[in-house]
């Protein structure tokens, strides 16, 4: 009886196929990026709209940027003195921002901070407390600088008085003439506050209802 040969079966073409040498893609999740807050106003009666950013040249800038800052950090040296805290050298990190609310050409400064707080004769290593100020400060015709408004919080009191954050400066009543929007942050609230600049000082206007943050 003859003996017929064997045919090997064909190999499956994808068995077959070498093995892929690329590196398994990984998905890398984007960073969160904080909410970006932009004012709007309903009016039935249209008016005329603009910046209230104040134009200041490169030396102005360095001018009343350094006056603001000067101000803000002497309010919160001594927000720190009275709880026997001291700024931690170099953690003050302030922004600037100024506005011609009045159209007056005399500007309204809004500076930022957050910094470090640590008690006097603390060892170095001691974690130190975040502290936030918002402070506005306006010059004057005869270029003096005069406070008008400071607020100032820290991390173990944000669930009694959060942080103050600037907004934008908005004509919220179209009088020409411009306010300062803040959201104030709590621990898990948040709320909207309207201030109208006076000459020594700002005057709230409106206070939002807190609401629930995101």
């Amino acid at each position: 009886m003859p003996v017929s040969a064997r045919i090997p079966a064909k190999e499956n073409a994808k068995s077959a196929a070498p093995a892929s040498t690329f590196p398994t893609p990984v998905l890398k999740r984007r960073a969160q990026a904080a909410p970006q807050f932009l004012v709007a106003i309903s009016d039935a009666s249209p008016y005329e709209t603009h910046s209230y950013k104040f134009p200041w040249t490169a030396d102005e800038q360095q001018q009343l940027t350094s006056a603001a800052e000067k101000q803000a950090l002497a309010e919160m040296t001594a927000y720190a003195a009275k709880s026997s805290r001291t700024i931690v050298p170099g953690s003050f990190a302030p922004g600037v921002q100024a506005f011609d609310l009045y159209g007056d050409n005399n500007p309204e400064m809004v500076v930022t901070a957050k910094c470090a707080l640590r008690k006097k004769l603390a060892p170095a290593k001691t974690t130190p407390l975040n502290a936030y100020i918002t402070y506005v400060v306006g010059q004057e015709p005869s270029g003096d600088y005069s406070k008008l408004f400071s607020d100032i919080t820290d991390d173990d009191h944000m669930d009694i008085n959060g942080r103050l954050e600037l907004v934008d400066a908005v004509d919220a009543d179209g009088d020409g003439r411009a306010e300062l929007l803040f959201r104030r942050v709590g621990v898990t609230t948040q709320s909207f506050e309207l201030y109208r600049a006076g000459r020594d000082q700002l005057w709230k206007l409106f206070n939002g209802a807190e609401i629930q943050k995101n």
